[in-house]
């Protein structure tokens, strides 16, 4: 007859391991729940990027890959937002989303499509924190889970205690 203590490891065991998956969940996306703010650019890129992969992936979604193009038509617009005090898809010369993906060579003869999320806050805002306001607004939503997409390009610009975050995504 086993013991007391032999009878309960096997499910002091399963309790620590269940206790311990929202951490190394959490773990897959490093940096996705620190302040924006005390990240280095790259490390909110990657953070976003992963977060909104996870989010396809747990859809059957095809991942997202970055593209530099792309990259640098959604960092141009955040900081462009960020300098001049603006937050909008439209630029205050009027330029769009697939103007900045021209522009940055994304798009050219060959066609294709773009679109694009943006998000901003305090500098406690997360990157957790922008692919979640996406993912409870319908159209937001149905941009990051588009499957028409195949890339992805992550811009944040911080300035004066805002947080601004502009995401472009695309197919060629």
């Amino acid at each position: 007859m086993r013991s007391p203590s032999a009878r309960l490891a096997p499910i002091v065991t399963l309790i620590a391991l269940l206790l311990a998956l929202p951490a190394s969940a959490g773990a897959a996306c490093p940096g996705s729940g620190q302040a924006s703010a005390q990240l280095s650019l790259d490390h909110a890129q990657d953070a976003v990027r992963c977060l909104i992969n996870r989010k396809r992936d747990r859809r059957d979604k095809k991942s997202l890959r970055q593209r530099d193009s792309l990259e640098a038509a959604a960092q141009f617009h955040a900081n462009d937002m960020a300098v001049n005090g603006y937050f909008s898809h439209a630029a205050p010369d009027g330029s769009s989303s697939f103007d900045r993906a021209v522009a940055f060579g994304y798009l050219g003869k060959g066609g294709g499509g773009v679109a694009e999320v943006i998000a901003g806050g305090d500098p406690g805002f997360t990157p957790t924190d922008a692919v979640d306001e996406w993912m409870t607004s319908g159209i937001h939503r149905s941009v990051l889970l588009a499957r028409s997409w195949r890339h992805v390009g992550v811009g944040m610009a911080y300035l004066n205690g805002e947080v601004l975050y502009a995401v472009e995504f695309g197919h060629r």
